[in-house]
C-alpha cells in the first residue's frame, strides 16, 4: 500500500467509526428474529458478519458468506491503520468462519477486513482486558 492509499484507508476507517449512520448496503434482518438485529454488511460476492463475541478477551469468531470458491485475505489493523495481521484464506462457497486469537495485542479498538474476489469489507472489533 502506498502512503496516500494508507492515509485514505485510515480516513475511511475513522469515518466508519465516527459516524453512527449505517453503511450504504445493509442486508435486512429477519423481522421475526428479534435476537438477530445486528446489521450484516453485504456485497455482490461477500457478506461479512460482526465478530462474536465483541468485545473479547482471548479470541473471537468472524463469519462470512461467499458466492463462490476463491482465494481471500484476512487483515487486522490498529486504530492508526498499521497492519497487525495478514492471513491468506481458501474461501469456500457459502458460510466460512475464522477464529482470531488476540495473542499479545493490547486492549483497544481494531479494524478487521476480509477481501474476497476484489471486494473488501471492513468492520471494527474491541479487545478488552
Amino acid at each position: 500500500m502506498t502512503k496516500s492509499t494508507t492515509l485514505i484507508f485510515v480516513f475511511y476507517l475513522i469515518c466508519i467509526s465516527a459516524f453512527s449512520s449505517p453503511p450504504p448496503v445493509i442486508a435486512s434482518a429477519n423481522p421475526e428474529d428479534v435476537n438477530n438485529l445486528a446489521p450484516t454488511l453485504a456485497t455482490n460476492n461477500l457478506e461479512l458478519k460482526q465478530n462474536f463475541p465483541n468485545p473479547f478477551n482471548k479470541n473471537t469468531s468472524i463469519g462470512f458468506n461467499s458466492s463462490q470458491d476463491q482465494k481471500g485475505e484476512f487483515k487486522v489493523f490498529d486504530i492508526l491503520g498499521n497492519l497487525i495481521t495478514k492471513k491468506y484464506l481458501d474461501v469456500n462457497k457459502g458460510f466460512n468462519q475464522i477464529t482470531f486469537e488476540r495473542d499479545d495485542l493490547k486492549p483497544g479498538l481494531y479494524f478487521f477486513s476480509i477481501e474476497v474476489g476484489g471486494t473488501i469489507v471492513v468492520k471494527k472489533m474491541t479487545i478488552r482486558d
